[in-house]
């Protein structure tokens, strides 16, 4: 091996000059107007998302709780199976029916309510096509009420659901009355209750032994995908603007004296890093200081079904080890599509391609993005395997799958294992293709660029 060709290759991975390429890009965001602005807007959003969702939610509760009218015309026959072991009178429950819908069709619909005494499983089993089960049960993490339907069903879902919430009445009524405690003590009470309003016989069974419904699950899978496409998006657009700037202005020929190609990308990517950390923990932080304020200082009522709304709250939610893997997810995807678009900058001849570099990052990105959510609805036992080891999905559902049980520590393990090695191979194509990629005038923004660039 020639010295030369020696020397080339610990040019190409050597590091000198990442510090001050790091700084330069860290104090730039910050001077910068635009991404002050940008992390007041984020921090803002972070922090205000849970009141948002907070009072929308009351106030649709409030709105809900206005409308007394219940009706069952698709539905022939509702059976109530009562397994929560507080006992309830379901001659009561139809007098109460009665007494709150001022219509006949509320009437009609108390006298198609009847107790069964067999159990709630072998009832769903012969439920008819146009029959629903209401089940109040109990678990370890409290009670729940549950409108059930055949597979077939021709029953219509905004029945059951206000069946399911009349019931969720009853029965919060019922332990108030029976429980001989203070006023304050049955406020806590209320928070125990979970509703599931609609589920089919598949569901049902699949869900009943579930700490986290699949709902609640999909909330949290969602919001967790779109911070991973937000901000992987921003750092992508940033390194794929300035990367292109510096070798359209020829100011890369004068910077590759000092500093290494992969110094200088790695420089760029880790700045922007930085930017991106500070953003999310001052909003984790506010957010926190405002979850503080609304239920331990204001001491507001916890509402049920918030946390399968949109909020940055899911970061910190299942405790400081969660959050820890929540982040170091974050770091490996933002240092992949960071990476990837810091290659596709390079290959850029003229600033009319940033629009194509960044469109093919994006496009990847949103196929992470759209994946994991279709994916994650998915009931297949393989589905949660998948999006924990498949590349792009690992990066928008890994810690988000572990937090809500759906795969083990070995697959957990094994989806950081796999996020790993991508952003290591990421940076030794890099490495390879980056230098020839800023000093080439004819190269075009596209994946095939940096095949061939990997085989000069």
């Amino acid at each position: 091996m020639s010295s030369e060709t020696k020397q080339t290759r610990e040019n190409i991975y050597r590091l000198d000059g990442l510090s001050k390429v790091f700084k330069f890009t860290f104090l730039q965001t910050i001077k910068s107007k635009s991404y002050r602005v940008s992390f007041i807007i984020f921090v803002l959003v972070m922090i205000m998302q849970k009141p948002i969702n907070y009072f929308t939610s009351r106030a649709g509760h409030a709105s809900t709780d206005a409308k007394a009218t219940v009706s069952a015309e698709s539905i022939d026959t509702i059976y109530f199976s009562n397994e929560s072991g507080l006992p309830m009178d379901v001659n009561e429950i139809k007098k109460d029916l009665s007494a709150k819908t001022e219509d006949e069709a509320g009437k009609q619909v108390a006298d198609k309510i009847t107790s069964i005494k067999q159990t709630a499983d072998e009832t769903v089993k012969s439920l008819g096509a146009k029959d629903c089960l209401v089940v109040i049960s109990r678990g370890e993490e409290g009670f729940a009420v549950k409108g059930v339907v055949a597979e077939e069903t021709e029953v219509d879902v905004s029945e059951v659901d206000a069946l399911a919430g009349f019931f969720e009445e009853e029965f919060t009524t019922a332990k108030q009355e029976q429980s001989g405690i203070t006023e304050e003590d049955i406020k806590m009470l209320q928070n125990g209750i979970s509703v599931e309003k609609l589920a089919s016989y598949t569901e049902y069974n699949g869900s009943s032994d579930e700490d986290v419904t699949k709902t609640q699950f999909m909330g949290y899978a969602l919001t967790f995908a779109i911070i991973i496409f937000l901000v992987s998006s921003m750092g992508a657009s940033y390194v794929i603007g300035s990367v292109t700037e510096e070798k359209t202005s020829k100011l890369v020929e004068s910077l590759l004296v000092t500093v290494r190609p992969m110094a200088l990308l790695l420089g760029k990517i880790l700045g922007m890093l930085a930017y991106v950390l500070m953003t999310l923990l001052t909003g984790i932080i506010g957010a926190k200081i405002i979850d503080i304020v609304m239920f331990d200082v204001m001491k507001l009522e916890p509402i049920q079904g918030t946390e399968t709304m949109f909020d940055f709250g899911v970061l910190t939610k299942f405790g400081y080890g969660m959050t820890a893997l929540f982040i170091v997810t974050l770091l490996f995807g933002f240092l992949a599509f960071g990476i990837l678009a810091g290659m596709l900058g390079s290959a850029c001849s003229k600033t009319e391609d940033i629009q194509s570099a960044t469109g093919t990052v994006m496009m990847i990105s949103m196929a992470g993005y759209l994946g994991s959510v279709f994916i994650g609805g998915l009931s297949a036992a393989w589905a949660p395997t998948v999006l924990a080891l498949v590349p792009p999905f690992t990066f928008f559902s890994l810690p988000v799958l572990f937090a809500c049980g759906k795969i083990g520590v070995g697959v957990l393990v094994g989806g950081f294992a796999v996020q790993a090695v991508l952003v290591v191979l990421f940076a030794w194509l890099m490495a390879k293709t980056y230098r020839n990629l800023l000093l080439a005038d004819n190269s075009k923004p596209k994946l095939g660029a940096l095949l061939k660039a990997l085989k000069a």
